[in-house]
């Protein structure tokens, strides 16, 4: 099969073949002596031959780089597909967690104030640590500092921002959550008497 560069080399030569025969042509006429031009005319007649040829080529290149440009964006759409599913798997256990976080959250809540309910029916102190705002107050910033490890998102998600603190994300909310609590629970409990004094 020829190739452009195959084509390119026998244009050249012919090109130099023609100017030569042009020459002895040209030298021919001024000396009066007879000359065979076939050889001239043939390599003309094939000069045109590759244009045809360069052109076909070309076309061919074309229609190859159509077809492999098809077939790398079929791909990629297959991928885009293939990635959109994996995405909504994402969005789908993000919304699980949230609502389940929510849920969660709302019980803590629910759970403290049982607490204090109780600590009031037992004629306890009630603790502070206890209290809605103090609670609300830890778990948001637990949240925040959660929330900080978002990847690019240090201060914000869309919408929702949250606090700059300076805290890390904690791996045991449950452990945060009793030391904040468990000294005042234990004092609520076991009030000092005048013994303990």
């Amino acid at each position: 099969m020829t190739t452009l560069e195959q084509i390119k080399i026998d244009r050249l030569e012919a090109e130099q073949k023609i100017a030569a025969l042009q020459q002895q042509r040209g030298a021919a006429i001024v000396d009066g002596d007879k000359f065979d031009d076939a050889e001239l005319v043939h390599l003309q007649r094939l000069l045109s031959t590759f244009d045809d040829a360069e052109g076909a080529i070309v076309a061919r290149q074309n229609e190859a780089t159509v077809k492999n440009v098809e077939t790398f964006k079929e791909r990629c759409k297959g991928e885009l597909y293939r990635l959109e599913e994996t995405r909504l798997e994402a969005v789908t256990a993000a919304e699980k967690h949230c609502r389940g976080l929510i849920q969660q959250l709302g019980e803590i809540l629910d759970i403290s104030a049982e607490m204090r309910r109780v600590c009031l029916q037992g004629q306890f102190p009630v603790p502070s640590a206890l209290g809605e705002h103090d609670t609300e107050s830890r778990l948001g910033m637990l949240l925040s500092a959660l929330f900080r490890t978002i990847p690019r998102h240090p201060a914000r998600f869309g919408a929702i921002r949250w606090l700059q603190t300076p805290r890390q994300a904690r791996d045991d909310w449950a452990d945060h959550e009793h030391q904040a609590v468990k000294t005042a629970l234990k004092n609520a409990t076991n009030p000092k008497t005048e013994t303990d004094l």
